[in-house]
């Protein structure tokens, strides 16, 4: 478990150090607005470094003896790559089903998967979340969405 840890700590630490590299090369401010698009990804990854730094400081200097555990179940894997592919297949899908589409099946796939609620429970919340996504990203701040083969 200490291994791992460590190893998510620096895996996390340079990944937040390319994320603040890039977000200095990005504008600061634009003109008319008071923060540009390079603000908000500046201070996520410095707090992703402080956050980093924390869990390296801690499994050095403050570990408990560990229990004799698997760092990762079999199970948990499982549960691991299942949302995984979800979540690849919804990014591949928005290009061929669209955004409205491809929101409205991995909401069904994870409220089922997630919640364990009744079929018809899952497509109706799938259903409202995906025309409230596409209602607000298209009609209120005016954003061209994918709409897919099926135009939607």
């Amino acid at each position: 478990m200490f291994a791992a840890n460590i190893g998510v700590s620096l895996g996390l630490l340079v990944l937040s150090g390319a994320v603040v590299v890039t977000a200095q090369q990005l504008p600061r401010t634009l003109p008319g607005i008071a923060m540009g698009p390079g603000v908000l990804p500046l201070w996520a990854g410095l707090l992703m470094s402080l956050l980093a730094v924390s869990l390296l400081i801690q499994n050095i200097f403050f570990r408990s003896p560990s229990l004799k555990r698997r760092v990762f179940e079999p199970k948990e894997l499982a549960a691991v790559g299942k949302m995984f592919f979800a979540i690849s297949a919804y990014a591949a899908g928005i290009e061929y089903l669209g955004f409205g589409m491809a929101t409205c099946i991995i909401v069904v796939y994870l409220s089922r998967y997630l919640g364990q609620y009744a079929w018809w429970r899952c497509l109706l919340f799938g259903l409202i979340m995906a025309g409230v996504s596409v209602g607000v990203f298209r009609y209120f701040l005016d954003l061209p969405l994918p709409t897919g083969w099926f135009g939607l």
